[in-house]
C-alpha cells in the first residue's frame, strides 16, 4: 500500500520498488499530490511491493485486500503487507499517517502473512525519527540500531483480530467479493447461493 498502484503521478522514484539504498525508508503521508504515501479518499487497484510495508493512519479507515482476505485498518493500528505480495487498498477520510518500506532480508523476522497489529508510543517515536532519514543513501551504525528496536517493536506488537478470510469455495467466493464490493447491499446470502444476483436498481431509485 504504499501506494504507488495505478492513478499515481510520481516526480520521484518509486521507493516501494528499490532493493538498493537504506534498509528501511519511512514517509508521514498526506493529501499531497507530490507525496509519496497519498491519503484522503481513494482506492488502488491491485498491485505489489519489492519492499514490505508497515502502514498506519491517525484518522479514516484503510480497507485492503489480498488473496487470503480481506482487513480493515482504523486509525493507530498498523497494517503489515510482505514483500511482493499482491493487494488492493481502498483508503477513507485518512488525513495524516505513517508508512515504512523494509528491506525483503531486513524483514524476514516479520509475519510471513499480511496482518494488522497493535501500535505503541515507542513505535510511533521511533516511525517518526526514521521519517527525518527519507532522502539519504545508507543508514549510519546508530541509525540501523534504532531500525532494529523499531523491528523489534513491530514483532512483539500484538495482533489485532481484524482479519476477514476468504471462502475458496467458488459461490461462497462469489458472494463475499459481492459483499466487499456493494457493502450497502441488504439482500440475505440465501439469494446469492439460489441464483445469480439480482440486476441492480440505478442511483436514487
Amino acid at each position: 500500500m504504499m501506494l504507488s498502484a495505478s492513478g499515481m503521478k510520481y516526480e520521484a522514484i518509486d521507493h516501494s520498488y528499490r532493493l538498493d539504498g537504506p534498509s528501511l525508508i519511512a514517509f508521514w503521508g498526506n493529501e499531497d499530490p507530490a507525496n509519496e504515501f497519498q491519503l484522503g479518499t481513494r482506492e488502488y487497484d491491485w498491485h505489489s511491493h519489492k519492499r514490505g510495508q508497515i502502514f498506519c493512519v491517525e484518522n479514516g479507515l484503510i480497507h485492503v485486500r489480498t488473496a487470503q482476505g480481506s482487513w480493515l485498518l482504523p486509525p493507530h493500528r498498523a497494517g503489515w503487507i510482505p514483500p511482493n505480495v499482491r493487494h488492493k487498498v481502498s483508503i477513507s477520510g485518512a488525513m495524516s499517517g505513517w508508512c515504512v518500506l523494509v528491506l525483503p532480508d531486513t524483514s524476514r523476522d516479520l509475519p510471513s502473512n499480511p496482518c494488522v497489529i497493535s501500535t505503541s508510543e515507542l513505535m510511533y517515536a521511533l516511525v517518526r525519527r526514521t521519517v527525518s532519514w527519507y532522502d539519504q543513501d545508507f543508514l549510519e551504525p546508530q541509525q540501523e540500531r534504532i531500525v532494529a528496536v523499531l523491528l523489534d517493536e513491530i514483532v512483539r506488537a500484538p495482533l489485532e483480530p481484524l482479519h476477514l478470510p476468504m471462502p475458496s469455495e467458488s459461490r461462497l467466493l462469489r458472494i463475499a467479493n459481492e459483499i466487499l464490493k456493494y457493502p450497502e447491499d441488504n439482500r440475505t446470502l440465501m439469494i446469492g447461493l439460489l441464483g445469480p444476483p439480482f440486476p441492480r436498481a440505478p442511483c436514487g431509485v
